[in-house]
């Protein structure tokens, strides 16, 4: 999903969609679910449109999209990350008390 958002300002490659007098670039309102349209038109009339209103739509998309393997298979790249970062910052011969600055 987050890939398909590059260059998605680019309206001569990307294209325009118009969703009640706003203009939006295709690639990302094609990563939004179907009801993000309604959303829009919706807050357009409570007077109530803000950047949130899209953000929101894309993280709860993404967040049905991930199942539990995916998050465990995040937090394990993430804990080796953290273990070899932590054992590089032991050798690197900074203090203790600089450490947990980092």
């Amino acid at each position: 999903m987050l890939v398909n958002l590059m260059y998605m300002y680019d309206p001569h490659s990307n294209g325009v969609v118009q969703i009640s007098g706003i203009f939006f670039p295709r690639k990302l309102i094609c990563q939004c679910s179907e009801h993000l349209s309604g959303e829009i038109e919706s807050n357009m009339t409570n007077g109530t449109m803000g950047y949130s209103v899209i953000v929101e739509d894309l993280a709860m998309r993404l967040c049905g999209e991930t199942d539990n393997f995916a998050i465990v298979a995040c937090r394990e790249e993430i804990e080796a990350y953290s273990a070899i970062y932590d054992e590089m910052i032991r050798n690197s011969g900074v203090s203790e008390s600089k450490r947990h600055r980092r």
